[in-house]
């Protein structure tokens, strides 16, 4: 389902509809309970962000490689992925999904 949602908002920017090629584009999601509305829905985003979208649509990551999501009330659709296939839920404290 989460690809499929990606590759409607990226067709709907006019991007490629690979996951992979996300260039300049941001797809993410606000975890809970910082929500302004009560259904899953995916924000979509051409970049760059502008004034305070850049705090308020911030994904943090734990490390380079890209090892899981830090703290944050915002989540990116490959974090999101990553971390629903690893067996785990998405929360705003970091979740780990790599190697420790």
């Amino acid at each position: 389902m989460l690809q499929t949602m990606a590759a409607l908002s990226l067709d709907a920017l006019g991007r490629s509809t690979s996951i992979s090629s996300l260039g300049q584009t941001k797809l993410g999601f606000h975890i809970p309970p910082f929500t302004s509305v009560d259904h899953l829905h995916l924000h979509a985003f051409e970049l760059p962000h502008k004034r305070l979208a850049n705090v308020e649509f911030k994904s943090t990551w734990l490390s380079k490689p890209k090892l899981g999501k830090g703290w944050g009330w915002f989540v990116d659709i490959d974090q999101t992925i990553d971390i629903l296939k690893s067996g785990q839920n998405v929360k705003i404290k970091p979740v780990h999904v790599g190697q420790n």
